[in-house]
């Protein structure tokens, strides 16, 4: 999440941002003479020539923090520094798809977290600068999603980085001088823990909350130091996928006859033959395609099939419905 200035608001985002704890933010106002604009440095940003002055809201997806009335002691805080200023929290459930939707109007708060479906290139015309690139990258941390044209838009509230963190004593009573630089020399190390000291836990991670095991498909070029890793694995020497369902496709097909083969678990001779079975399988893929067409073709977009007819049996450009095809079958 970054924290943005919302486009034409007042002098005070920056105070206000910095106080609400979501780092510091501040925009020009749309009404303010040329050399008035605020600027960010060390956190905050700096107060204009003229007091602030009107009303501000901050949109949330902090709900809890809006209820339990935590929003309401930075509202006190700064408003009896700035008591000409008004400030209001929206507290947002559904805050991405909702602030995405109020965006198409001028209804979207003053102080609010930019919302992951804004571009860098769209930027400019929702949101203020809070200053220049080199000089707040001095600060922050992170600002690179929210740079366009050297002028940052957005500093995170938050910062995800890949790695470990350590017990340097534990390691050290093991033996272990280095930090590892390979998976066989992490396991080596964390075995060497364990050997010395069997009440250590050498590894903990929060795998169980499932969200971490997905991590790496975003971090995967940056760790391997390869911007070509995902191309790279594409290229196989074993049989591709569309081999591995014909072959689940030829086993579902093979334990079926032997089902029907199988007097002991019938009782008796089975309800149909082997022969049967595979004219069975025929018509109802036959069934399936034909009734899956005819219903696709029928039911949502008959007028251009009635214009185009050949068109009707040109399967491989898509169209089959679940309706047509069950009826079929």
């Amino acid at each position: 999440m970054f924290l943005p200035a919302r486009r034409t608001r007042l002098l005070t985002v920056a105070t206000i941002a910095s106080l609400i704890s979501l780092t510091a933010a501040c925009a020009s106002s749309g009404d303010a003479a040329p050399g008035d604009n605020a600027s960010a440095s060390g956190g905050a940003g700096a107060a204009s020539a003229a007091a602030p002055s009107g009303d501000i809201t901050v949109l949330t997806w902090r709900t809890d923090l809006v209820t339990d009335g935590t929003f309401d002691k930075y509202k006190a805080a700064f408003e009896a520094k700035y008591p000409a200023v008004k400030v209001s929290f929206e507290g947002i459930t559904d805050y991405e798809g909702e602030v995405k939707t109020r965006m198409n109007t001028t209804d979207y708060g003053d102080v609010l977290a930019i919302v992951n479906t804004i571009t860098p290139a769209q930027m400019p015309d929702f949101f203020e600068p809070l200053g220049d690139a080199a000089t707040l990258q001095k600060t922050y941390r992170f600002l690179t999603p929210k740079i366009f044209e050297g002028k940052v838009y957005g500093i995170p509230v938050v910062g995800n980085t890949q790695g470990i963190v350590y017990n340097k004593k534990v390691w050290a009573a093991a033996g272990i001088t280095a930090v590892p630089t390979t998976p066989e020399e992490f396991l080596k190390d964390l075995t060497a823990i364990k050997d010395k000291d069997p009440s250590v836990v050498p590894l903990y991670t929060n795998y169980k909350d499932g969200w971490p095991l997905t991590q790496w498909e975003s971090h995967r070029g940056e760790i391997s130091a390869d911007p070509d890793l995902l191309a790279r694995f594409t290229v196989h020497d074993k049989a591709p996928r569309s081999m591995l369902v014909i072959h689940i496709e030829s086993v579902f097909f093979q334990c079926s006859r032997a089902l029907i083969r199988s007097e002991k678990l019938w009782g008796g001779p089975a309800p149909m033959t082997l022969i049967e079975f595979d004219d069975f399988l025929i018509w109802v893929t036959l069934g399936i395609i034909l009734g899956g067409r005819t219903g696709y073709v029928l039911f949502y977009n008959l007028p251009h099939f009635v214009a185009h007819p050949l068109e009707i049996f040109q399967l491989w450009n898509g169209g089959l419905s679940f309706h047509g095809g069950f009826t079929g079958c």
